[in-house]
Parts: C-alpha cells; sequence; structure tokens
C-alpha cells in the first residue's frame, strides 16, 4: 500500500479550520458557519479542509487499494426500491438512475492508513457532532461500512437518490478532469410528502430546484441527503473523481444488519461477525 504517513493534525489545514480550538472566537465562528450552511442548505462545504499535499498522498493511497474495490454498475430508481409499473413512465419511482464506480470497504482499508487514522482522530469527530449540532456522536463500528472509498473514472456515475442516514460526510480526495458535479435539490421531500411533481422537474434538471456544491480536491462536506435528492453527474477523462465517505452514529456501537451489507457488498457480507478493526 502507498501509505499516507501524515499525522491527522497535518492533514488538516488548521489555519483556515481550526478545529482544535472550538472554543476560540475563530473556531466559533467556524461552527456557526457550519450551522448556517446546513440550516439553509442542507450542506456544510469546507472547500481546503484538507492541505493539497494530503489530499495527494490520500488520493494516492486509495489508488494503491484499488485491487480490493468492487465494481458497481447497476440501473436503480432514486428510492433504491424495484421500478413500480403501474405508476406513469415519468413518475420518479420509475426513473431509471445508473450507478458506475468502484467501492472499497472499510475492511479492506488497512489501520495503518492515512485515511483511517484521519477518520479514529478524536478532534474531527468532535468537530463534526459540533457542527451537526448533535448531542453526542461516535464512530461507526461496522466492519464495512465505517469508511468507504468511492472512485468514478470514466463514465463513472452515480445517478439521483435519497440517502438512508439523514446526514453523510465525505472527503473528496481528487477531482475528475471534467464532469463529477455534485448536484442536489436541498429538502424536496419531507417525512410526511414525497413531493414527487417536484422530485420530476429536479430528476429533470429544473434550475430553480437544482444546486450544485462547488467542490475541489480537499474538500470536507457534511451533508443533509434523506430529503435532498442528490447525484453525482458523469466524469470524463483520465483522472478519477476519488471519495472517502466517513460514517458516524448518535449510538455508540452501532453496525449494520448483515441483509444490508449483504444487499451492498454481497455475500462475503453474510455472517461476518462485526468488530472495529
Amino acid at each position: 500500500m502507498d501509505r499516507c504517513d501524515l499525522a491527522p493534525e497535518r492533514m488538516v489545514d488548521l489555519d483556515l479550520y481550526p478545529i482544535l480550538d472550538l472554543e476560540g472566537a475563530a473556531g466559533r465562528a467556524l461552527l456557526a458557519e457550519c450551522q448556517r450552511g446546513l440550516r439553509s442548505d442542507c450542506a456544510c462545504n469546507l472547500l481546503g479542509f484538507l492541505r493539497p499535499d494530503a489530499a495527494v498522498a490520500l488520493a494516492r493511497e486509495a489508488e494503491s487499494l484499488l485491487p480490493a474495490a468492487m465494481d458497481k454498475w447497476l440501473v436503480r430508481t432514486p428510492y433504491f426500491c424495484p421500478f413500480d409499473c403501474s405508476l406513469p413512465p415519468d413518475h420518479p419511482r420509475r426513473s431509471p438512475e445508473e450507478v458506475r464506480s468502484r467501492q472499497i470497504a472499510y475492511c479492506d482499508i488497512p489501520p495503518a492508513s492515512g485515511l483511517n487514522r484521519l477518520y479514529l482522530w478524536d478532534p474531527l469527530t468532535e468537530f463534526i457532532r459540533r457542527a451537526l449540532g448533535r448531542g453526542s456522536l461516535y464512530r461507526f463500528m461496522d466492519r464495512f461500512q465505517a469508511v468507504n472509498l468511492i472512485t468514478l473514472g470514466e463514465g463513472g456515475v452515480t445517478g439521483w437518490h435519497y440517502d438512508y442516514n439523514d446526514f453523510t460526510v465525505t472527503l473528496l480526495l481528487q477531482e475528475p478532469k471534467a464532469g463529477g458535479a455534485f448536484e442536489y435539490a436541498p429538502r424536496i421531500r419531507t417525512a410526511t410528502n414525497e413531493n414527487y411533481e417536484e422530485v420530476k422537474r429536479a430528476i429533470a434538471g429544473a434550475p430553480d430546484l437544482v444546486k450544485t456544491l462547488e467542490r475541489g480536491a480537499g474538500t470536507l462536506t457534511l451533508f443533509l441527503g434523506e430529503y435532498s435528492l442528490h447525484r453525482v453527474t458523469k466524469v470524463h477523462g483520465p483522472r478519477e473523481r476519488v471519495t472517502a465517505i466517513l460514517l458516524y452514529d448518535e449510538v455508540e456501537g452501532r453496525v449494520a444488519t448483515e441483509e444490508v451489507n449483504v444487499a451492498v457488498y454481497g455475500e462475503r457480507a453474510r455472517n461476518v461477525s462485526q468488530r472495529a478493526d
């Protein structure tokens, strides 16, 4: 493995993002900015959170792990449900959304990797907890899901969808030459209203509904995706889009069900005892 040996406090640009001193004036201002973004646009988007050399080192590390990656190439609905052919052809629950990516599970990310050491760094977890305004936050203990790497090469895409979790945390380690934009429609549905007509317009690209997050290599993004439809547009060119997904939970020690892990990672996830690596 081409390991990133930087210490976590060397990876993060602490001058721009003083997460080691959240009680200081600059730290409080950072938290307030994150919380405003989450309230208004469902996203806290921190450009240059990683120092450039750290983003490059972590991207190289990710590239060296690609032999363990699982290829994902499928077509699904935004709701991860079967296509309901009883509905009109243009209904969102019949919208064919392509996913074409490569995915590296947590069990294939070595404990000594730079990415894992960053994930296990308590100041990062505490910053994310406070930015999200949660009373408690713990690193996810699932053997497969705690940290994943997603790469999109030429033609790679992640179609419109919602998240299962109410929030996600991602680090963009490498941006592609072209394409790979993160587009989303914030709070387009609620717990009681799927709002299918507006969802249909968002899928069609309605500019009054769809926003684009500016994201370069090293960007940390906190995103409220359970009610915000979102996608990553098709990647073009030889340079892959590389993203780390960091999972957290408000319940200590939580893991995913075997059913979910088998659906995501295949049969190798069946009957595997859960533990933290």
